[in-house]
């Protein structure tokens, strides 16, 4: 399972890790956590990101899967009803 978490940063000194720009040109601050690492993005880096995102995802669904693609595919479905 994803450890990705992400939640609204209300600190008023929050500072973008991707562009560098404050709160005062920023209508959102986000604090996102992949795995052990933390970092603040602004509105404008998040919805970069989101498009990023949606375009591999995609790019992924939208190929031809090999066989070794659809193995993964179905090992990935039964491990969510394991218990």
């Amino acid at each position: 399972m994803a450890r990705i978490k992400m939640r609204l940063n209300k600190d008023e000194d929050a500072i973008c890790t991707c562009c560098k720009n404050g709160r005062d040109l920023s209508l959102d601050m986000y604090d996102v956590k992949i795995g052990n690492v933390y970092f603040t993005i602004c509105d404008t880096c998040n919805e970069t990101l989101l498009a990023k995102s949606l375009r591999a995802s995609c790019l992924t669904n939208g190929r031809l899967k090999s066989k070794e693609d659809v193995a993964i595919i179905r090992r990935r479905g039964r491990s969510k009803y394991e218990i």
